[in-house]
């Protein structure tokens, strides 16, 4: 079964890795997801090719790939671009996981000469348990991350196979090298609602402590996102903004430690901003074109924990409700807010969707009268309407 793979190209730069040659990526490196080298309970035990360049000084056996050392790499020993050549890595597992990704480090990486003078595979097959993937790679420094249509379990021990469908040539040499492969995993307890990785694209900038990357000069028309929930780490929010033509101008990654049934993070478009809640934090407004931060509202200004709905009103004032709280809340576009509604029933609770009509707001609550109903507030916070 062939399934095509999102690549998303991360900006994990030589300057961003301390110690690059030699080092291995930390978890930090890849928020919300386990790779072999963070658990004790994913262990390496071997590698294999179908063939393998022999030089009397390096070596660049199938093992290289999986060794954590960018200063060595598989290289194909095949005349050619190595087209159709394929190298293995095994590992043993405790308990169940899903393996979610891969984390490529494409060509060879030793320095920037033999990067460039060396071939780096375009198109690959991966092969999990018998499922197989195509995926498009760049040829970029540093790490590419590839992330799989749906999870594949695996427990026991388990095989990544990468073949090469198609290769571009170095500068001087036709050899395919690859220096890393380095699976991505989430425990089975965790909820997988698709692959996401908060990095940007090559060449933009990153500010460490929001996990804000951006492209100078270019402008994001609009936005997506997506969660990665885990009960061991709290949620984690992905946020990506595009340009016209579709390429990624920034991306934010944002973690909630909050652990509940409920959403703890979501993120909501309206106009020129990016809204990103976070139960840990607040409402975080973040500008559409750039990604830079706007305005906060604390998570205690705004009283909402888990389940948070969104909707924008005429003179796009921001109406927000959820679980706790639970009545609407009114928000200006500069972040102020403007009124607070007040039900004084508790026997209604978690206001889980939000409505704009013309003459106010329609929120659907959940009640303890057995099915949900309508309240409808006018646009100052006066109750209208109460249908249970």
């Amino acid at each position: 079964m062939t399934r095509r793979m999102l690549a998303l190209a991360m900006a994990l730069m030589l300057a961003a890795i301390p110690g690059y040659a030699g080092s291995c990526a930390t978890y930090d490196e890849f928020p919300g997801y386990t790779t072999p080298w963070d658990t004790d309970e994913i262990t390496y035990l071997d590698a294999w090719a179908t063939s393998e360049l022999y030089e009397k000084k390096y070596d660049h056996s199938a093992s290289c790939a999986f060794d954590g050392n960018f200063s060595t790499a598989w290289v194909e020993g095949v005349d050619g671009l190595g087209e159709g050549e394929t190298v293995c890595g095994q590992w043993d597992v405790s308990g169940e996981w899903w393996l979610v990704g891969v984390c490529i480090a494409n060509g060879y990486q030793k320095s920037t000469s033999a990067f460039e003078n060396n071939a780096a595979p375009d198109w690959v097959t991966l092969t999990v348990n018998g499922e197989s993937f195509s995926a498009q790679l760049g040829r970029t420094w540093g790490w590419q991350a590839v992330g799989f249509d749906e999870p594949v379990n695996v427990s026991g021990s388990f095989t990544l196979g990468f073949t090469i469908d198609s290769a571009t040539g170095g500068d001087r040499y036709q050899d395919s090298c690859v220096t890393e492969l380095l699976p991505l995993l989430i425990p089975t307890t965790s909820e997988y609602r698709g692959f996401a990785l908060g990095f940007g694209a090559e060449g933009g900038t990153s500010d460490p402590e929001m996990g804000t990357d951006y492209i100078e000069g270019a402008e994001a028309v609009r936005a997506s996102c997506e969660t990665l929930v885990t009960y061991e780490d709290g949620s984690y929010l992905y946020s990506y903004g595009w340009s016209e033509s579709d390429e990624l101008v920034w991306s934010r990654v944002d973690h909630c430690t909050f652990t509940t049934e409920l959403d703890t993070v979501a993120a909501f478009q309206t106009g020129d901003l990016w809204l990103v809640y976070n139960a840990d934090e607040g409402l975080i407004a973040l500008d559409l074109a750039t990604g830079n931060e706007k305005w906060f509202l604390s998570a205690a200004e705004l009283d909402y924990t888990a389940g948070v709905c969104c909707a924008v009103g005429p003179g796009n004032v921001i109406y927000l409700g959820g679980y706790y709280g639970p009545d609407p809340i009114a928000i200006s576009p500069e972040g102020r807010i403007l009124w607070r509604a007040d039900l004084g029933d508790t026997d209604i609770y978690w206001l889980y969707e939000i409505f704009p009509t013309k003459t106010g707001i329609e929120c659907s609550y959940e009640s303890i009268y057995g099915s949900p109903g309508v309240v409808t507030f006018d646009y100052d916070g006066n109750l209208l309407d109460l249908d249970f």
